[in-house]
């Protein structure tokens, strides 16, 4: 049972959550108007869905990659609205969680539950934190986090290196 949840939570749960947090960068911008694109996973084998203003991407084995566009020629409000949204989400969903896990529950939707529980609160802290990635977060090295992109636009923290 432990390695069927594990597998169902590296193959289903965290695109599904990763796809959440990068929705909540989406919304703001698809509200204001704005296309905007969601990718998951490299571009390799990857299926388009058009869905209004929404370009989604995904490929398969996503797992935890994910990037959503915010255009720099929006106002600097709306594009600190759409970087916030994303780990705000990832903490919403982490609290969720941590509050139906205390319902009683099969073993294989608790186990579910605190893996999406710990994956969400480990994504909202690895986005919050304004760094620049290291290369051992993979398709993420040397970009900066939401948050580090927040403070770089509000003049807090110097912009280096790549800006997505």
């Amino acid at each position: 049972m432990y390695l069927l949840g594990l597998v169902l939570g590296f193959l289903l749960v965290m695109p599904l959550i990763t796809l959440l947090h990068e929705l909540g960068h989406a919304i703001p911008q698809l509200i204001a108007g704005h296309a905007t694109e969601i990718r998951l996973g490299n571009k390799c084998n990857a299926k388009e869905l058009h869905i209004g203003k929404l370009k989604l991407s995904v490929a398969p084995l996503s797992m935890n990659v994910g990037f959503a566009s915010i255009k720099r020629d929006m106002s600097k409000g709306l594009q600190i609205l759409s970087l916030l949204m994303g780990p705000l989400v990832s903490l919403i969903m982490c609290i969720g969680f941590y509050l139906i896990s205390h319902q009683d529950l099969p073993y294989l939707v608790q186990y579910l539950l605190g893996f999406s529980m710990y994956f969400s609160f480990f994504q909202f802290l690895c986005t919050s934190i304004p760094i620049y990635y290291p290369s051992y977060f993979g398709a993420y090295k040397g970009m900066p986090s939401d948050g580090r992109q927040v403070l770089e636009l509000i003049g807090v923290m110097k912009a280096q290196g790549i800006q997505i």
